[in-house]
């Protein structure tokens, strides 16, 4: 394969990352995935009880969602790229997923604590 075809594949993959993650975020912050020790932003403050899950998460939903929806774009603009550029979209995508997962993650966590 040539490296605009693997850019390309890459590309679509982080794309494709990018929508799912919005997809649980949205549906974790709906109240549609129940507290578990497989999906979610579980933490201790998060997994104390049934309420302090769900408070957690619909506090996460915003900085969650933000990140991920906003980390498409250089997902798409790594597939324009030329020479070795695309690397630069690659660690900006990084770091909005990040970066969305850790300010949902303090978020959950201010409000499971008053959630008890």
């Amino acid at each position: 394969m040539t490296d605009g075809i693997v850019v390309s594949l890459i590309a679509v993959l982080l794309v494709l990352i990018s929508l799912g993650l919005c997809w649980l975020f949205a549906a974790l912050g709906a109240g549609r995935i129940k507290r578990n020790h497989f999906v979610g932003i579980r933490i201790p403050s998060t997994l104390r009880s049934d309420a302090a899950w769900y408070a957690g998460h619909r506090a996460a939903r915003g900085p969650s969602l933000l990140g991920s929806a906003l980390s498409v774009l250089p997902a798409i603009g790594s597939a324009f790229t030329v020479d070795r550029t695309h690397i630069v979209f690659i660690l900006a995508w990084v770091l909005l997923v990040v970066g969305g997962v850790m300010a949902g993650a303090i978020a959950a966590h201010r409000a499971a604590a008053v959630a008890g």
